[in-house]
């Protein structure tokens, strides 16, 4: 990386409401040793920050993922107005795995890096490539345990004679019984009617156009 080479920073900031008691999250605490790493970072990395690319979400857990200035972030994500998001702490982009995992691909998908201050994590380096190429392995292994589970239930409900399509076929409807384990399938009388119908033309030869 060449010194004389200009990266745009844009800082994501959150504090909770319980956590605004704590000094050590508070707003302009984050915002403060974000500034100290900005000062370093453009002596030794040519880092550079502006106002503009601040995105402050106060008093939203890091568990709401509909959060106004996590949103509009993404969409200055996505239109590249920034080269690298900064926290102070990994916890404050996301407290979910699953989103926080899912944050990074977009990320990588729009060709911006991401930098946490506590953790020393910074994809913006070789080495940086290299991790997050772990988070990006991490992503893939959960979506796959994910479909495994899945499917795995499934399977296990249709051998206790389940129902496991989300939506009844016409003619029937979904009932749960036994404290809501078993889903089976109850003809529903006048859906019925027509479906017999269909089946009688059906093989009386009349095409699908006349059905």
């Amino acid at each position: 990386m060449e010194k004389t080479d200009k990266f745009r920073v844009a800082f994501y900031i959150r504090v909770s409401t319980d956590e605004q008691a704590k000094s050590g999250f508070w707003l302009d605490f984050q915002k403060s040793d974000l500034n100290s790493m900005i000062k370093y970072r453009w002596e030794h990395h040519g880092w550079t920050h502006d106002e503009s690319w601040e995105y402050i979400d106060d008093g939203y857990s890091g568990g709401d993922l509909n959060r106004p200035a996590y949103k509009r972030m993404i969409e200055d994500v996505k239109k590249r107005k920034f080269d690298i998001i900064a926290v102070w702490k990994i916890d404050r982009l996301s407290r979910s795995l699953s989103h926080l995992l899912s944050s990074f691909e977009m990320l990588q998908q729009n060709k911006v890096d991401f930098f946490s201050l506590k953790e020393n994590i910074d994809f913006s380096g070789a080495i940086g490539k290299l991790t997050f190429q772990i988070f990006w392995a991490l992503a893939e292994f959960e979506r796959e345990t994910i479909k495994i589970r899945t499917s795995e239930g499934k399977n296990a409900s249709a051998r206790r004679w389940n129902f496991i399509i989300n939506s009844a076929p016409f003619g029937y409807k979904k009932i749960e019984t036994s404290g809501n384990i078993t889903k089976s399938l109850q003809i529903i009388p006048e859906e019925a009617e027509w479906v017999q119908k269909i089946f009688d033309m059906c093989i009386s030869g009349m095409p699908l156009n006349g059905i």
